[in-house]
């Protein structure tokens, strides 16, 4: 009998989302942050709070995204940075990104409403 070989999934890493206090005054100390914030190994997204402009919100995996580097590095170049919150993001179901993906009808991209799309099974 032949010996089968396992394959590995790899680990699903989490998300972790932590908001930032900087001191930005102006639209360029607001684009340098995200800049910063953006150039960092591991951060997926990074974007301003709607209501509070002096916040960014910096979403990473959390076993790249080294937090303490990031902070040291927006007190250098921008300027007073605290970390106001810490918390992990719960992944969405698999189930509900299968449906969004059913919904689309492969044979068509879009419909007009003088248009009618049929798909031909054979």
């Amino acid at each position: 009998m032949a010996k089968v070989r396992r394959q590995r999934r790899p680990a699903m890493r989490r998300r972790l989302k932590m908001i930032m206090k900087v001191q930005m005054d102006c639209k360029k100390s607001r684009k340098k942050a995200l800049m910063i914030s953006t150039g960092v190994d591991g951060v997926i997204s990074a974007c301003l709070e709607k209501d509070n402009l002096d916040q960014l919100v910096v979403t990473g995996d959390d076993g790249v995204l080294d937090l303490v580097s990031l902070t040291k590095h927006m007190r250098k170049k921008v300027g007073y940075t605290e970390l106001v919150s810490l918390e992990y993001v719960k992944p969405k179901p698999q189930e509900e990104a299968k449906e969004q993906k059913n919904n689309i009808d492969p044979c068509c991209s879009w419909i007009s409403s003088s248009f009618l799309c049929f798909s031909l099974k054979g």
